[in-house]
């Protein structure tokens, strides 16, 4: 009865399209999705032709039929199928332009896989794509499948909706307007910016595409189109470069013993590293079996953090993410949850960083400790930069005095502020860093 309950909540809050609906219960391993009349035929189609299992090999989400005893009872549904439940952590404005080449790859190659087994698509949007834990794009949208009839040729309105969504933000990349694409990822598909583009010298990017469409057309040839499109779209590997892609890191003892006394505090299932660079922290917490994530606004830097979780097998998440403009929320209602709610974890990790928001970003301690905080279910593990520091020093004496407020007792109150205590202080030999493992009260927790 609890099971109906909640997913009777779901369908009301819910937009159902003619395939069906979306049934998020409280089951930790499967998320649940009523199929209508006008969609059994898919369904019937993937048991008798392709097969659940098969289809996840091409990468579809792990699926099954679930019209047994364990489902949600709701009228109204020709049968029910559940999804193995894949983290849905980070968003596709949130990938490195390396991810969103790698789900775009992906894509193709599903399309082409699914051709091949009668299936298309219905849609043709990134958000449809998951990364999970080892880095792989996961295509969640069991609902946009579809049996082929007829000739299967590629609509324009599926080509152009392809092209806007996922082709527009690569094709910018790669000819070097990475702040431009940077803001294609995170429009919507219609959008003020996407509809002027097209009628723009930008929109050149992409023109050729229109005709490399018009062709698969006129021969049926949608294996051409999406082979022609992954070789050209993600054959290019440059990597936007930033002045933190070189950024050295201090290492020392002190910082990875008292990381590791961090990591064994009680309560730790989750952790975010906030402008983690190239990851040396948040792979320590992956090791100890923790869900790791990875924040920075610095693409080669989360890359190499990837490429060394990928290498020694870790599970990480990865999002491209500037700490002093968190992703709001978005969507339909503003469903779609900020990175405030999605990447909010028991441990936060922000270290070597608080000195460059100060000083770089104008940001007073309180706003630092309350960003933090927003991301924190409990701790927050934090490095405070002394004006004794060699590199502060440096500053000061090119920028002139510091911030008035700037000190090791107003860092500490700006956390305090906000009810935390310090659960623990460790210092660097010099006495210039101090790192603090700050925990927040139940008070403040409540």
């Amino acid at each position: 009865m609890e099971v109906e309950r909640k997913a009777n909540e779901c369908l009301a809050l819910s937009w159902q399209d003619a395939h069906g609906v979306i049934i998020d219960t409280a089951d930790d391993q499967w998320i649940y999705r009523g199929i209508t009349d006008q969609a059994i035929d898919t369904l019937k189609h993937v048991e008798t032709n392709v097969g659940f299992e098969k289809l996840s090999e091409i990468g579809v989400v792990r699926s099954e039929r679930a019209d047994n005893g364990a489902a949600p009872s709701i009228p109204g549904f020709a049968a029910m199928v559940r999804h193995h439940r894949v983290r849905r952590i980070l968003y596709p404005q949130e990938w490195t332009m390396e991810m969103w080449r790698e789900a775009l790859a992906s894509f193709c190659e599903l399309n082409v896989r699914l051709r091949e087994n009668g299936l298309t698509l219905t849609d043709a949007q990134p958000h449809n794509i998951v990364f999970d834990a080892d880095g792989k794009p996961v295509f969640i949208d069991f609902g946009s499948l579809k049996v082929i009839k007829g000739k299967g040729r590629l609509r324009y309105n599926w080509h152009r909706e392809f092209k806007d969504n996922f082709l527009l933000p690569v094709a910018l990349h790669n000819a070097g307007f990475h702040d431009i694409a940077q803001q294609a990822k995170r429009e919507p598909f219609e959008s003020t910016f996407r509809k002027t583009y097209r009628w723009s010298c930008v929109g050149l990017l992409t023109c050729w595409v229109d005709v490399l469409w018009l062709a698969a057309k006129l021969f049926n040839s949608p294996r051409f189109y999406f082979n022609t499109i992954k070789s050209v779209f993600t054959r290019f590997r440059g990597k936007e470069i930033t002045r933190w892609t070189d950024y050295k890191i201090i290492k020392g003892e002190w910082k990875a013993a008292a990381l590791e006394e961090t990591l064994a505090s009680p309560g730790i299932a989750s952790v975010l590293d906030v402008a983690g660079n190239k990851g040396a922290h948040i792979l320590e917490a992956s090791k100890r079996g923790f869900t790791a994530i990875i924040t920075d606004i610095d693409e080669a830097s989360l890359e190499m953090a990837r490429a060394e979780a990928q290498r020694q097998n870790l599970p990480l998440f990865v999002g491209k993410l500037d700490l002093t403009a968190p992703t709001p929320e978005w969507g339909k209602g503003l469903l779609m949850p900020g990175s405030f709610q999605r990447l909010r974890s028991d441990l936060v990790m922000a270290l070597a960083v608080s000195h460059h928001m100060v000083y770089r970003a104008k940001m007073p301690f309180r706003t630092f400790a309350t960003i933090l905080d927003r991301y924190s279910k409990r701790y927050i593990f934090t490095e405070y930069v002394d004006l004794k520091d060699f590199y502060v020093k440096d500053w000061v004496g090119k920028r002139g005095f510091p911030p008035s407020h700037y000190s090791e007792a107003e860092f500490v109150n700006a956390f305090s502020a906000l009810g935390y205590k310090v659960r623990r202080r460790w210092n660097d030999e010099a006495g210039a860093r101090a790192i603090f493992l700050f925990e927040k009260t139940p008070a403040a927790a409540n």
